[in-house]
């Protein structure tokens, strides 16, 4: 009898591996989800905070983009806690998909491989920050939103991101979401 290694379909015995090693598996869904929803989380707080005069709007800037560079280390595969495909690490293909998205970012986007990533997270992340905005009571009446907007609005952007990132379809990645 074939070792029963051989018979296991790659990706499941890259997981295997992953979890034998004490890795975060990153081709997983509920995974790429909470990392986009963390970083969400920090924008939304740094927005927050900036409101209420607690930080400056440098300083909330820097938290964004402290935690978008510490996305985009993990989706590029330069995080060892962190098991990733060539899917992550080779430029011609998730970076490739995601500068190819013309439905997502207009035709007239002049999107590198080298800002795609960071570009896709920012927009993310920006969401939040849009979010908080929006619901302050100084927001010009045009752009208010209502809390469910607001949450609606967090949600679709996480999913399209995470969606570009995994490279499936919106409506798969919203299924296995949850």
């Amino acid at each position: 009898m074939d070792n029963i290694e051989d018979s296991v379909p790659l990706g499941i015995q890259q997981l295997i591996d992953a979890e034998n090693d004490g890795k975060i598996w990153l081709n997983s869904i509920p995974v790429v989800n909470e990392l986009l929803d963390d970083l969400q989380r920090v924008a939304w707080h740094a927005r927050i905070q900036q409101a209420k005069h607690e930080i400056t709007a440098h300083k909330s800037a820097y938290l964004v983009n402290a935690k978008i560079s510490e996305l985009v280390q993990i989706f590029e595969g330069r995080n060892p806690a962190y098991a990733v495909l060539p899917w992550n690490t080779d430029p011609h293909q998730m970076k490739a998909y995601i500068t190819k998205q013309d439905d997502y970012w207009g035709d007239d986007a002049d999107v590198t491989h080298d800002d795609a990533l960071p570009r896709l997270l920012d927009c993310c992340a920006a969401a939040a920050t849009f979010g908080v905005e929006s619901l302050l009571p100084d927001c010009p009446e045009i752009f208010r939103s209502s809390k469910e907007q607001v949450l609606a609005d967090l949600s679709e952007q996480r999913y399209l991101a995470g969606a570009l990132l995994m490279g499936v379809p919106v409506d798969i990645f919203i299924q296995m979401v949850g």
